[in-house]
């Protein structure tokens, strides 16, 4: 007998959307704070989850930094049009090296290679 979805405690029904809330979160605060100033404690509060919670999904921050881009990457992709040129590639290639590094180098306000 399959249980409905309807009819599974909430915890349940929430566990399957949770590494996209992870991430959505995460997303945020990476936006908001930078690589260096994001904690994972506040990734975790923002998602409903405790940290714990959030260390059963990513082994630490830079594992939760790269599921993020590499989600961000895929869905832009997805939506993007063949056509139409990338302007996310130059800045992930100049932002993304130094915030791996634990650098707080801060994105330029025009990124290379975009329109004036």
């Amino acid at each position: 007998m399959q249980v409905s979805q309807e009819t599974k405690p909430r915890w349940e029904r929430r566990k399957d959307a949770r590494p996209q809330e992870l991430l959505a979160a995460a997303l945020n605060q990476f936006v908001e704070r930078g690589y260096a100033g994001t904690r994972l404690e506040d990734v975790a509060k923002s998602a409903g989850v405790s940290k714990g919670t959030l260390y059963l999904y990513f082994a630490n921050k830079e594992e939760l930094f790269k599921a993020v881009v590499r989600e961000t990457s895929s869905t832009r992709s997805a939506k993007r049009s063949w056509k139409r040129p990338s302007t996310t590639a130059p800045a992930v290639r100049c932002c993304v090296p130094s915030c791996l590094n634990g650098g707080t180098r801060s994105a330029p306000r025009r990124w290379p290679g975009s329109p004036s």
